[in-house]
């Protein structure tokens, strides 16, 4: 079944989840369900954070998975020829 972005209803192609830690003492960590992004969306969110650790950290690990996901689209379709 087809997902939609949770902003545009366009088709979802990234799931985002926040883990939100306490620092210091026992820590308490909190995960949020799964909002649904597609590409275009996510790339927005990420230029719109407001800390430019948080937005430097959400590029550098999206950078990282549509790499991932360019890799595994050129695999299968060099292993279809």
């Amino acid at each position: 079944m087809e997902k939609s972005c949770s902003n545009c209803s366009q088709r979802a192609q990234f799931s985002l989840n926040l883990l939100i830690s306490s620092l210091g003492g026992k820590r308490i960590q909190k995960t949020t369900c799964a909002v649904l992004f597609c590409s275009d969306c996510l790339d927005e969110l990420a230029e719109r954070l407001c800390s430019d650790a948080l937005s430097q950290a959400v590029n550098n690990v999206l950078t990282v998975v549509k790499d991932r996901l360019q890799t595994r689209s050129t695999a299968k379709t060099s292993a279809g020829d």
